[in-house]
């Protein structure tokens, strides 16, 4: 387990494009969500450290307007990345 820790959050945060940071964030969140176990060895190994990192780089631009109903990528990576915070804040569940 601590080698698929290290790597997928090694993976998320070496992510250059948003695509691959959802990609990775997904990752995760399987591995992550319903598995008390693998949480407390991703936060072991810097989780939360490197999604704070991913959302501090995607500040939030009032400028920027919707095309159509679909998400910007940034957006989805910052709700990717907040759904694995929720999960991990949450416990054990």
């Amino acid at each position: 387990m601590a080698q698929l820790c290290a790597r997928a959050i090694s993976d998320l945060a070496t992510a250059y494009t948003p695509h691959e940071q959802i990609t990775a964030a997904k990752h995760i969140k399987n591995a992550l969500v319903g598995h008390p176990t693998n949480k407390e060895a991703f936060v072991r190994h810097g989780l939360v450290d490197t999604l704070v990192q991913l959302l501090s780089t995607y500040p939030r631009d009032e400028t920027k307007q919707r095309h159509g109903t679909n998400l910007f990528e940034e957006e989805e990576v910052i709700i990717e990345a907040l759904v694995l915070l929720r999960s991990i804040v949450k416990g054990p569940t």
